[in-house]
């Protein structure tokens, strides 16, 4: 294979960017949580549904382990990850959506820059405004259910960007604390290679 194109697309673990375990693990722990509530939905589905469900979030997880390290590779991979989110809430009607855009939130925030790092953030809260206005009015206008209160539409809003928008913040000062070790690591062996 080309080398040029190696360089391109580097693929490696994800453990190798996360630099704490923990979030590895939180994100494995939320798409188990989605795939144990797809069987005990209260809105029966298909079987063939509930199956691509089950796939869908499969690969999610798995393009997890994918990580791009050229910027435009970088967009088409976020690109994709919205795509397959909304085939699984359009047309399979996911359960706990939410901890998808969770996930999406997580892994950018090691895949890009604070200021592009701030843009997914407002995409992933934007889709979660369209998308829980959409459930709460086909609940409405298809399922007959009595019109929603205001608090209802725009509580879960303002808790999900709050959500977040601390989520953000918390792996942001996880990553300054491992680069400025690293950096202390790094010194630190020079400092003994020059002695």
């Amino acid at each position: 294979m080309n080398q040029s194109i190696i360089n391109f697309i580097r693929f490696r673990h994800l453990t190798h960017s996360y630099p704490n375990p923990l979030f590895l693990r939180l994100e494995w722990i939320l798409l188990f949580v989605i795939i144990l509530v797809i069987p005990i939905e209260p809105r029966p589905q298909p079987l063939l549904v509930d199956l691509m469900n089950v796939w869908g979030i499969i690969l999610f997880g798995l393009i997890g382990y994918i990580i791009p390290t050229q910027r435009i590779i970088k967009w088409l991979y976020t690109f994709f990850e919205f795509i397959l989110v909304f085939i699984l809430t359009t047309f399979g009607l996911v359960p706990l959506y939410e901890f998808l855009l969770i996930i999406i939130v997580v892994r950018n925030c090691f895949l890009f820059e604070s200021k592009e790092r701030f843009y997914t953030s407002i995409l992933v809260i934007i889709y979660f405004i369209i998308y829980h206005i959409f459930k709460v009015f086909n609940n409405v206008l298809f399922y007959l259910k009595t019109p929603t209160k205001l608090e209802h539409i725009f509580g879960p809003i303002l808790i999900f960007g709050l959500v977040t928008f601390f989520l953000q913040m918390l792996i942001e000062a996880v990553i300054k604390e491992y680069n400025t070790s690293n950096e202390l690591a790094l010194l630190g062996l020079r400092g003994l290679m020059y002695n």
